[in-house]
């Protein structure tokens, strides 16, 4: 992969680097470097696009003065009525900075300066970074590194092993982004060694986060694009695996994963999901109209202290923030941008809006559904598509 000193270079550099630095790296760790890669990367395009011209769709500028415009006035809620702020500066930086990906990267692409395989390209690659890092984090755990435990503050009382003695349960958000790139991985190479050897890593990666949503995502994606015959092949792989590291390893492997499926462990998790519906309900009906701010949380009721909006069932959280009103100009808003994106992939236009719905999903699950990698993913669903849709068409002619 090389970049030329010219116009198309430079973009297509700033680009690379700012998708490395949302999905190389795991959620929230070297934020300082993010952000300084994200200043550059946005000031280097921006000049571009001055001196380029660009052509830029005025819808466009009025659904960005849009989103900005609500979660700017969410934000203003909570600090106008004294409510407490629980990280709403935060998440609404992160929003913004999710948003302003979106326009560059488009811009980009609208103009011509980059081409879609080249982002699809820089995707797969920031999350097989992303995977190896993960990979090296688990083995240096299970070796008991010192520097590796002191410089994640590891307990091991936080965190659930899987059946491996020495091998812990670890989940980043970037985890939720490994089943699109693994999909993605036959169209960004040619050579069958390197698919292999990625598809393989990711593999890995995804199945030892032993999270139940995570694994929903995977497989329904394999069924949409992959072929029968690889597609069976996969499922006896994944059969398989358990049951070696069981018999050969004396492992409790399965255990774990029937633990978290359907036993205390996942039982545990659903129940405090299922709580989590009638206090947000309850605190929402105190705030209907423009909602309690951006960030804002139940005061008797915190999940993480470091992360007090952040409820699983985040889209109840986030109607809490922003209110009737607010909520439902970001539905509507998002569902006009969904049906327009999932026109423009054409045939794959059902499989699209599957996979989107998919991860949208999460958002009844997880507090992971609104970041500004998450923004950024959406967006790469639409163009991975798009792409697929085009090479598709390509064939038939």
């Amino acid at each position: 992969m090389r970049f030329k000193l010219s116009k198309q270079g430079l973009v297509r550099f700033s680009v690379f680097s700012l998708i490395c630095s949302v999905f190389l790296f795991p959620f929230g760790s070297f934020s300082i470097f993010k952000k300084i890669i994200f200043l550059l990367s946005i000031t280097t395009l921006s000049s571009i696009f001055y001196y380029t011209s660009v052509r830029i769709n005025k819808s466009s500028i009025y659904v960005f003065l849009t989103l900005c415009a609500i979660f700017s006035i969410a934000l203003l809620n909570t600090y106008s009525n004294t409510h407490l702020d629980g990280g709403g500066h935060i998440l609404f930086s992160s929003v913004i900075s999710g948003i302003i990906l979106v326009v560059f990267t488009s811009l980009a692409v609208r103009n011509k300066l980059i081409s879609l395989l080249n982002i699809l390209t820089y995707f797969v690659i920031a999350i097989s970074i992303f995977c190896v890092i993960k990979v090296a984090l688990i083995v240096s755990l299970f070796l008991d590194i010192p520097l590796v435990v002191s410089l994640l503050q590891f307990d091991t009382s936080k965190h659930s092993s899987i059946g491996v003695n020495g091998i812990y349960r670890l989940v980043f958000l970037n985890d939720f982004y490994v089943p699109l790139a693994f999909i993605l991985v036959g169209s960004v190479t040619n050579s069958s060694k390197i698919k292999l050897c990625l598809r393989a890593l990711m593999l890995i990666v995804v199945l030892l986060t032993l999270t139940r949503y995570i694994w929903l995502i995977f497989v329904l994606i394999l069924i949409i694009r992959l072929k029968p015959r690889d597609l069976l092949l996969f499922f006896m792989f994944l059969v398989t695996v358990p049951f070696v590291l069981d018999l050969m390893l004396n492992t409790t492997f399965i255990d774990s994963i029937l633990m978290r499926f359907g036993g205390a462990e996942g039982n545990l998790s659903t129940g405090e999901k299922v709580r989590q519906v009638p206090i947000l309900i309850s605190e929402f009906l105190n705030y209907p109209y423009f909602g309690k701010g951006l960030g804002t949380y139940v005061e008797h009721y915190i999940r993480a202290e470091n992360l007090k909006y952040g409820y699983e069932v985040y889209y109840l959280s986030l109607l809490l923030n922003l209110g009737l009103v607010l909520f439902s100009i970001l539905f509507f808003l998002l569902l006009l941008l969904i049906v327009k994106c999932a026109f423009e992939v054409g045939a794959l236009f059902f499989s699209y809006l599957l996979c989107l719905l998919l991860y949208l999903g999460n958002g009844f699950l997880n507090p992971t559904v609104l970041s500004s990698s998450s923004i950024l993913f959406y967006y790469l669903i639409f163009l991975s598509f798009l792409y697929l849709s085009k090479a598709q068409s390509k064939k038939v002619t």
